[in-house]
């Protein structure tokens, strides 16, 4: 197990991590990390570094959330296609 930093500087949290080392996250602490993000204004880089993530964790965190939020990609339709009479 880890910990991961509170942004607001509280008490850290307990996070999981699989038997490779990859960081393990739940969507609410995902969210209570990259809210104070997207609202501070600073790089990704920057972020990282106050907060002392790995840039790659952190790429992933963001990727997950673009993908986990909004509406569903619109999909292609087939539509037949009639020619003009002659």
């Amino acid at each position: 197990m880890t910990s991961i930093v509170d942004p607001a500087g509280e008490a850290a949290r307990q996070i999981r991590s699989d038997t490779k080392g990859r960081v393990l996250v739940a969507a609410d602490q995902r969210d209570a990390l990259l809210d104070p993000f997207e609202q501070s204004g600073q790089s990704d880089m920057a972020f990282c570094r106050q907060h002392d993530l790995k840039y790659p964790t952190f790429a992933t965190l963001v990727q997950k959330r673009r993908r986990g939020s909004g509406p569903a990609l619109p999909r292609l339709a087939e539509v037949p296609v009639m020619k003009p009479p002659p």
